[in-house]
């Protein structure tokens, strides 16, 4: 019974350390922003691509582009 507890305590801990070595990894997602991008003419989708980010959807009424770029892209605009 001891034995038992004692691997239980020893594998949340083992958990609780896991989780937490996850979190820097996950928050290097949230360093994507989400941005709508208005163009004069076509939307530039090679553009978008070229400063690491992810279309998320082509306007078909305006030209613009709804996307996730990394914060340093924005920031160097």
């Amino acid at each position: 019974m001891v034995n038992n507890m004692k691997n239980t305590i020893i594998g949340l801990v083992v958990l609780l350390v896991l989780s937490l070595i996850a979190v820097p990894a996950s928050s290097q997602a949230s360093d994507m922003v989400p941005v709508i991008i208005g163009f004069e003419d076509k939307p530039d989708k090679a553009l978008v691509s070229a400063h690491g980010g992810a279309i998320k959807y082509e306007y078909n009424i305006i030209p613009a582009i709804s996307a996730r770029l990394p914060a340093a892209a924005i920031e160097n605009m």
